[in-house]
């Protein structure tokens, strides 16, 4: 489907998302996808900001250039600052423990040590579990070059090290996300906030963490690993309401399969409205509940790929097409699909905007009163999907970021 201009409206298409491309006392989100993983902001319509997971290592660990999660919260900063308003996150989310959701989230808790209200965080965060993870992951990856994985165990026995950190010694509040967990509510505005997680089951956490100490026994018996810990089994899920505004926030969320409940045992806790779903688990086959999709009936679909979506990762094109049918489906960056402009395969409806001449500040061709950034260097790091919604709904904005962009079915031979 196309933007119709009622449900979901034209995008704004950026160079680089800002905070100035989203609506003022609205809920707003903005989804960063450089091709590999997912990081998150979320900006709540009383002017708190929130962080969900991490896709990108600073590649400055003073300014964290090289993170778009941590530059679109310094451009957030330096709005404050004239107005004498002290920059704090509301919350920082882990919803699981794999590389392409915690990359550079230890470095942001870091440089944010005190200012952080709340952390959110599957169960058995502490010292035990960093250890036995990491245990097990030296373990599994025996034998390989030991770069970059070694660098990949540093980042995760940082993020839970940090998690720890700002709850014990910093004062931030931790909540486990879980199903049916209330982790924010209060009334912004005359509507009722309310974040909450609806995911993973409580016997799904049970389950990964016996899988977890299976597999280390197996190490120490037989010298030898079966993967049998996925920590997709343990990822979160976030609902956000706000009003009559709902966001879905999939995270790698998966469907029933042996003893995994995953969105089977969850999906009767939620119900419309939903305007907006980040589709969980870059929108592969093995995360699609459909009598769940269709139940939401969600306007707007946020896509992240995996690995540029190569070979045969997440999403596949014939789930994007499916997709499309009932919503629109917004990819943050170019899937690396075989053959993309092949018949039958899903096709990007706008032109990916052409890069600044100059490094002063541009209009966008779509909004005059919003501008875009120059071309950055590192410019994968800028493709982004943001939307703001109100209190009744309405999506307000939807903003097109870098090389992000929609995709509409195969036309009918």
């Amino acid at each position: 489907m196309r933007p119709d201009g009622r449900k979901v409206p034209s995008p704004i298409q950026v160079d680089q998302v800002r905070p100035e491309h989203l609506a003022d006392d609205a809920l707003s989100l903005v989804v960063f996808g450089p091709g590999r993983g997912e990081a998150m902001v979320v900006l709540l319509p009383d002017g708190r900001v929130g962080v969900v997971d991490g896709c990108r290592e600073p590649s400055s660990l003073d300014t964290g250039r090289g993170d778009p999660v941590r530059e679109f919260l310094a451009a957030l900063e330096q709005r404050a600052r004239p107005l004498g308003q002290p920059f704090r996150l509301a919350f920082v989310c882990l919803t699981h423990p794999h590389e392409d959701h915690y990359a550079g989230l230890g470095r942001l808790l870091e440089a944010f040590r005190g200012r952080v209200d709340a952390v959110w965080s599957v169960p058995k965060v502490g010292d035990r579990y960093t250890e036995a993870l990491r245990s097990y992951v030296e373990a599994t990856r025996a034998g390989r070059d030991p770069l970059p994985d070694d660098a990949k165990v540093r980042g995760l026995e940082r993020v839970l090290a940090e998690l720890v950190e700002a709850h014990e010694r910093q004062g931030s509040n931790l909540r486990h996300v879980g199903q049916g967990r209330r982790l924010l509510q209060q009334r912004v505005r005359s509507a009722l906030l309310d974040i909450s997680a609806c995911g993973p089951a409580d016997v799904d956490v049970d389950n990964a963490q016996l899988a977890l100490v299976e597999g280390l026994e197996a190490l120490i018996a037989e010298g030898e690993h079966h993967a049998r810990f996925d920590p997709n089994a343990t990822s979160g899920a976030l609902l956000i309401r706000w009003g009559q505004a709902g966001m879905l926030l999939g995270g790698d969320l998966l469907c029933a399969k042996g003893r995994l409940r995953g969105w089977e045992e969850v999906c009767g806790d939620i119900h419309p409205p939903i305007q907006v779903i980040k589709v969980a688990h870059h929108a592969s086959v093995e995360a699609h509940h459909d009598a769940l999709w269709r139940r939401l009936g969600a306007p707007l679909a946020i896509v992240t790929p995996f690995k540029d979506a190569q070979g045969s990762m997440p999403p596949r094109p014939e789930q994007i097409a499916s997709l499309a049918q009932d919503a629109v489906v917004a990819i943050t960056s170019v899937p690396a699909w075989p053959r993309p402009k092949q018949a039958g395969y899903p096709q990007a409806v706008y032109a990916e905007p052409k890069a600044p001449r100059s490094r002063r500040s541009m209009s966008s061709a779509r909004n005059g009163v919003l501008s875009m950034a120059p071309q950055p260097s590192e410019a994968d790091t800028r493709n982004a999907v943001a939307v703001s919604l109100d209190a009744s709904g309405r999506l307000v904005r939807f903003v097109l970021a870098g090389k992000a962009n929609v995709y509409e079915p195969p036309a009918s031979p």
